[in-house]
């Protein structure tokens, strides 16, 4: 149902309802679980993960990379994190429907940015950033090992 008349963020965000068709189809057009949000070391986490963010803002304010790709600013996945946690540390269920807005909110502006760097020419993500071929990628990067 892509159009090129569609903004990026219908875009993106008719890939989304594809994808909840596809697991309505798989798991039936109700799912309920229990939240296993509110914990107390869940407050701890979000705190924790506001700083990475903060940080993030902090080194664009001085100028200094995110050791990763050498631009400033937070990453996606520290955003991303940062509104998963403070989702994970709501008890109030009118407090997590809007965390958890805002982790889908934030979900759709990564996809729309994946989205402009595949248009760019960008095709893969090698240590943090976004290249234009695959390198040869493996678990030892990950885990702190030589390549």
């Amino acid at each position: 149902m892509h159009t090129e008349a569609m903004d990026p963020t219908h875009r993106v965000l008719a890939d989304v309802v594809g994808e909840r068709r596809m697991q309505v189809s798989q798991w039936g057009p109700e799912q309920t679980h229990p939240h296993g949000t509110g914990h107390p070391h869940d407050r701890m986490i979000a705190d924790y993960l506001r700083e990475l963010v903060d940080d993030g803002y902090g080194r664009a304010a001085a100028g200094g990379p995110d050791g990763y790709d050498g631009k400033l600013g937070p990453t996606w996945r520290e955003i991303l994190l940062e509104e998963v946690g403070e989702a994970f540390a709501e008890r109030d269920l009118l407090n997590l429907r809007a965390e958890l807005l805002q982790v889908a909110g934030v979900a759709v502006a990564w996809i729309e940015d994946i989205d402009r760097q595949r248009a760019a020419g960008l095709a893969y993500v090698e240590n943090g950033a976004s290249v234009p071929e695959a390198g040869p990628i493996g678990l030892l990067p990950i885990l702190g090992g030589a390549r």
